[in-house]
C-alpha cells in the first residue's frame, strides 16, 4: 500500500492535503485501519459529487476523489488476490474481525452491512459491485418483510428495522455507483422504473431478476 501511495501524483496529495489535513510524508507511518477509514472517506466524497452531478461531469473534488478510490482499490485486489493464491483450491476461509474481512469467497448473505461493505472495499470491481448489491438488495427486502413479524414499537422490531434500513442505505449508494458507470458507457437513467437498466447490469455479471430477487445464474 505504501509503495503505490508513493506513486500519487501532486494533485493528488493536495487534494488530500486541503481535504482531510493529510501531509504526502504522514501516508508512511499510515496503520492498514487508517488506510480503510481513509478510503471510506474517499468513497462517501465520490458518492456525494456523484449525486450532485446528476447527469453533468464530475466535479474535480469528486473526480479526484474517484481516482483515489481507484488506486486504492486495486491495491486491495492485489493484496487479497496474492492470499487468495496461497489458499488450497477449494478452501472456504473466513474470518471476520472488527476491522479487517479476510475471505476469498462471494459475498454472504448472512454477513452484516459493514462486513460485506469491507468485503467490497477488498473486490472494487463491476463484477464485486454486482455482488455486493446483490447481497445488499435481497438482505434489505427480506428485512422489509420480516419487520412485520414483530410488534411495531418492540426491540426486535426496531433492530429489524434498523439493520434494513443499514441495508436500504448500503443498496442506494451501490445503485449511484452503478449508475454512475452505466452513464460512462451511454446508458440514459430515467427517474423511475430503473430495473430497467439495473437488470442488463446484473445480467451481464451473473445475476438475473426473480420477482424482487436478485439470484446468480447458474452455470
Amino acid at each position: 500500500m505504501k509503495e503505490q501511495l508513493k506513486k500519487l501524483s501532486k494533485e493528488s496529495l493536495k487534494f488530500l492535503d486541503d481535504s482531510f489535513g493529510i501531509h504526502g510524508d504522514a501516508l508512511d507511518s499510515f496503520t492498514e485501519e487508517q488506510y480503510d477509514e481513509l478510503y471510506d472517506r474517499l468513497c462517501d466524497i465520490e458518492v456525494e459529487e456523484t449525486i450532485k452531478a446528476d447527469d453533468e461531469p464530475l466535479s474535480d473534488r469528486g473526480r479526484m476523489a474517484s481516482d483515489l478510490v481507484t488506486i486504492l482499490g486495486e491495491v486491495y485486489a492485489q493484496e487479497w488476490e496474492s492470499i487468495d493464491d496461497e489458499m488450497d483450491s477449494g478452501t472456504n476461509i473466513m474470518a471476520v474481525s472488527d476491522d479487517v474481512i479476510a475471505s476469498s469467497m462471494e459475498p454472504d448473505a448472512e454477513w452484516t452491512p459493514e462486513e460485506i461493505r469491507k468485503w467490497y472495499h477488498q473486490h472494487h470491481t463491476e463484477e464485486g459491485l454486482a455482488r455486493t448489491y446483490a447481497v445488499a438488495s435481497n438482505n434489505f427486502w427480506w428485512g422489509e418483510d420480516e419487520a412485520y413479524d414483530f410488534e411495531e414499537g418492540t426491540p426486535e422490531c426496531q433492530e429489524t428495522c434498523r439493520i434494513t434500513d443499514a441495508w436500504g442505505n448500503l443498496s442506494k449508494e451501490l445503485e449511484v455507483e452503478i449508475f454512475s458507470l452505466l452513464k460512462n458507457e451511454g446508458w440514459e437513467i430515467p427517474e423511475s422504473g430503473t430495473l430497467e437498466v439495473l437488470v442488463p447490469f446484473m445480467v451481464r455479471n451473473g445475476y438475473y431478476y426473480n420477482i424482487g430477487w436478485w439470484e446468480p445464474k447458474e452455470e
